[in-house]
């Protein structure tokens, strides 16, 4: 079976994504936090 490079990047592990980002709370939390970090005045 061929590799398929998008599954072999570097990064997070699943397990890791989904323990950060698995629940929609979690991803709204990351997602406002990080559009505060980039609209800073």
């Amino acid at each position: 079976m061929a590799r398929i490079p998008i599954l072999f990047q570097p990064g997070l592990s699943l397990p890791a994504f989904l323990e950060q980002y698995g629940t929609e709370a979690q991803c709204q939390a990351a997602l406002c936090q990080c559009h505060r970090c980039h609209h800073q005045t």
